[in-house]
């Protein structure tokens, strides 16, 4: 895994122009941390404990995680240190039409968007405790819904959550009850 390139290189019957337009969504995306705060971070981390400082760990990649005949899913991991040498990560997916590469918005992939959709994945995921269901209600972001072939997993980042001491994802099997929240061309091959 790694760059967006390798992932869209490995996708066979992908289209040049396909691959440039996903390409093209990738440059505008960036990086998704704060380089010169994480930078600032591990300065004054290294700054005061000199040779004891574990170095820090930082990075993010592009790897293919689902696709079908019509849909592209990438998902980009984003490794963020949390000091002595432990990191965390997180994970944010796109899907593309495959004969165009255009990026695809979430309502081309579920019947419902937002906060319905939220709910209702909880829903299938029988999250019905309070605060936790409130709080992830409040944390859910569309962006951090990850096709993988065998199932959904919605991620949560660490912090999301305040009930949470961790960051947490929720594997959803693609059941009836899941399957009706996605539009036809929004299941992954299996």
């Amino acid at each position: 895994g790694g760059k967006a390139a390798d992932a869209v290189e490995g996708v066979p019957g992908l289209t040049k122009e396909a691959g440039e337009n996903i390409l093209a969504f990738y440059e505008r995306q960036g990086i998704l941390y704060d380089l010169p705060a994480q930078l600032e971070a591990a300065w004054a981390a290294y700054s005061e404990k000199g040779e004891g400082f574990d170095p820090y760990t930082l990075g993010q990649e592009v790897n293919l995680s689902a696709e079908n005949d019509s849909t592209l899913w990438l998902t980009t991991t984003v490794t963020l240190p949390l000091g002595g040498g432990v990191v965390t990560e997180e994970q944010f997916s796109a899907a593309f039409d495959k004969a165009s590469g255009e990026a695809l918005a979430p309502g081309d992939l579920f019947t419902r968007t937002g906060g319905e959709l939220a709910a209702a994945l909880l829903d299938a995921a029988a999250i019905t405790g309070e605060p936790r269901r409130s709080e992830m209600l409040a944390a859910f972001d569309e962006r951090r819904v990850v096709f993988r072939p065998d199932a959904l997993e919605v991620f949560f980042p660490g912090g999301a959550v305040p009930s949470e001491e961790t960051a947490l994802i929720l594997g959803l099997d693609y059941t009836d009850g899941v399957k009706a929240l996605l539009r036809p061309r929004a299941l992954p091959s299996a």
